[in-house]
């Protein structure tokens, strides 16, 4: 087992990124297969030390990032180097690096699990004290060996005091404060978070894992009744959809569309959905959230309130009639106060995962059909009046079950992607969901299809698609001989999938990787 440092950039990238190969659990050097191969010699000093470092790191090797400023990271233990021209996977943005603003950069990954006992946590890193000798020594090279085992005992006891730890931001460094114990650690419930250190990093790490979809940045003119403003978007080709974010006296505004923009002249924009984020403490009339889960995971949320700008039926209830997965309940207080107030928001995206952009725009999606549905320009996911089931036979809305959040964030996207392969293959108009129902599809005398997705294989899972689509077909608006259709994920055992179809129910699974969406036979069951 060999020990090294790997230097991390942090004040050279613009926004930082730390946090990103904290989240993204990795470490990262330069030296761009367009410009650089891992197998071809090279003049380039730096380039040739760090490809042989590469080609000596093992599976079990320690690394310590090495920050600015006589930071540390904590230990992450190496799974798999992901050096090879063909592994490029950079961690910052083009133009964001100063070292190479002329593309993407730090993209030959180093894959590692941190280790979390006694280490600074969420992210957070050690500051060497002043009085350390350790100070006198800075790596020489973007990956080092640590050669001496002292050297890496007194690292570690640097990282083992939690007096030396301190958070890294877009604004600079500053001390590590613990959370106080409060009522969210003994719900177990995630808590909305209220650190304006917290929230201002976070909201840059949202920004920048968004704009890992970005195709342009393109000036456009953004307008909401009755103000306009001259801004310069994002749009991305693959999600369809424009954003724009700046910080405000209270809040981040953070707004969304579906318009695309024009790249010959400035486009006039609206607003289809807002995730504003306070920049500190409890404010409910701003709807958007961060929250923080008890194994520090970070989400952002929404409060499915002020959605439509004061537009008449656009409600709080509407919006949760037709949302496409439970609400989560939050622990909705500040840290030290003895309020335990609990609150059900939506799960929009979750920080550090690879589907966030497409997560958010699937919210987007949604809130934008829920405006044409209530003036009457049905033509989604939304279904018209004609086709609301009553609350009475759907039942309560029940929170998520904890533990569940990241599949629960899941759940709307793939519903989403799932929608729109059944609109393809059946035609528009006819598929629809309820807040309850995941997917149906109308005929001329009633439902005809009815679609439960789960995604997870678990038992619990599976006994649920099945006891929920057999409750909902007995319901007098879905015929008799309508299909019953459980989307289960592709790892669902195959001797389970068979109990499932002697029961009559369908099963259609579903692969979601780097790939994408698939659904496996989907068009051959709706032709059966």
């Amino acid at each position: 087992m060999t020990d090294w440092f790997v230097v991390c950039p942090e004040s050279q990238v613009r926004g930082g990124v730390w946090r990103k190969w904290f989240t993204e659990k990795c470490v990262a050097v330069d030296w761009s297969p367009s410009s650089y191969s891992l197998t071809v010699d090279s003049s380039e000093r730096g380039w040739n030390t760090a490809r042989n470092q590469l080609a000596r790191m093992r599976p079990e090797d320690r690394i310590i990032p090495h920050l600015r400023d006589s930071l540390v990271g904590p230990v992450g233990v190496v799974e798999r180097v992901e050096a090879d021209d063909s592994e490029w996977k950079p961690t910052v943005r083009k133009g964001a690096y100063d070292e190479n603003r002329s593309e993407p950069a730090l993209g030959r990954r180093i894959v590692v699990r941190w280790l979390t006992s006694g280490m600074p946590p969420n992210g957070a890193v050690a500051l060497i004290p002043a009085n350390s000798t350790l100070r006198n020594y800075a790596p020489q090279h973007a990956i080092t060996r640590i050669r001496r085992s002292q050297t890496f005992d007194e690292l570690m006891e640097v990282l083992h005091n939690s007096m030396n730890w301190a958070e890294v931001g877009p604004n600079g460094t500053r001390p590590w404060t613990p959370v106080a114990p409060a009522v969210t650690r003994t719900l177990g419930l995630p808590e909305v978070v209220t650190s304006a250190d917290t929230l201002d990093r976070m909201q840059s790490q949202f920004l920048l894992e968004l704009e890992q979809t970005s195709s342009h940045e393109i000036d456009a003119r953004i307008t909401w009744r009755p103000q306009t403003k001259d801004a310069r978007v994002h749009w991305s080709q693959k999600l369809g959809m424009w954003w724009y974010s700046e910080r405000l006296e209270t809040r981040w505004w953070n707004v969304f569309g579906l318009q695309t923009p024009s790249l010959d002249h400035a486009s006039t924009l609206t607003i289809d959905c807002e995730i504003n984020i306070p920049v500190a403490g409890i404010d409910r009339r701003i709807a958007g959230v961060i929250v923080s889960s008890a194994d520090g995971g970070y989400f952002i949320g929404h409060r499915g309130n002020r959605l439509g700008g004061g537009r008449q039926g656009i409600t709080k209830e509407l919006f949760w009639g037709h949302y496409p997965a439970e609400p989560a309940e939050v622990l909705d207080a500040e840290p030290q106060s003895s309020d335990g107030r609990v609150t059900s928001i939506a799960l929009v995206a979750r920080f550090a995962d690879p589907n966030l952009p497409d997560q958010v725009a699937s919210f987007v999606k949604y809130v934008h059909e829920l405006k044409h549905a209530a003036i009457g320009q049905t033509s989604g996911l939304i279904p018209s009046m004609i086709h609301t089931f009553s609350p009475e036979f759907e039942g309560r809305r029940q929170p998520v079950g904890r533990g569940d959040y990241v599949a629960n964030v899941n759940h709307g996207r793939i519903v989403r992607h799932l929608r729109d392969e059944l609109i393809r293959l059946l035609g528009p108009g006819r598929v629809f969901n309820t807040g309850r129902w995941d997917l149906y599809a109308q005929g001329e005398a009633g439902v005809e299809w009815l679609f439960e997705l789960k995604t997870e294989s678990s038992s619990s899972a599976v006994y649920g698609a099945i006891g929920q689509l057999k409750y909902y077909a007995t319901d007098s608006r879905v015929q008799p001989e309508a299909k019953l259709v459980a989307v289960l994920p592709a790892s669902i055992d195959s001797g389970v999938m068979q109990r499932i179809e002697s029961l009559g129910i369908i099963v259609v699974r579903f692969d979601d990787d780097s790939s994408g969406l698939r659904f496996r036979g989907l068009g051959q069951v709706l032709q059966s």
